[in-house]
């Protein structure tokens, strides 16, 4: 995606990439304190750990798992 974004600012137009400072939690939880064992209601995403989209993938997968597991 980067590429592509480079490909277009060199047409003329302008471009910047900037990190969102706020995109990192203060307090980041683990994913079995905040979904205690029998919580009908799941918490997922990357502010579970340490805001990277890795750790948004793996809270889905095991919210996902969870929801089959209580099927």
């Amino acid at each position: 995606w980067l590429r592509d974004l480079l490909s277009f600012a060199s047409n003329g137009t302008r471009a910047s990439v900037r990190r969102w400072l706020h995109s990192l939690p203060k307090n980041p939880v683990n994913f079995d304190e905040i979904n205690p064992p029998g919580t009908r209601v799941l918490v997922c995403g990357d502010g579970m750990a340490r805001g990277r989209v890795p750790d948004a993938y793996e809270s889905g997968l095991k919210a996902a798992q969870r929801i089959l597991n209580a099927l």
